[in-house]
């Protein structure tokens, strides 16, 4: 729904409304309405899909800490590995 605002002082007490009381000010949310404009207009960044081998060593090292520790067991242990190394 549109509001017609027919005052002047009508505007102070619309919840939309930004009184700006300087140039300073004015310049400072110019910049902002420009850079919300520019990332409106930027697609969205793509999280990254394949890991890398650093990642899947530091995994695998702590996949291997919980096999040793008793947390899971060798057949869980190497499911998992045979996954992690899948995807290097």
């Amino acid at each position: 729904m549109v509001k017609r605002l027919t005052k002047t002082n009508d505007y102070l007490f619309d919840e939309n409304t930004i009184v700006i009381n300087n140039n300073k000010h004015y310049e400072d949310l110019k910049r902002i309405e420009q850079l919300i404009y520019k990332l409106q207009n930027e697609p969205a960044p793509v999280a990254p899909t394949n890991q890398s081998g650093e990642d899947a060593f530091t995994k695998l090292e702590k996949l291997a800490q919980l096999k040793e520790q008793g947390i899971i067991s060798a057949e869980e242990f190497e499911a998992k590995k045979k996954e992690i190394l899948s995807q290097v």
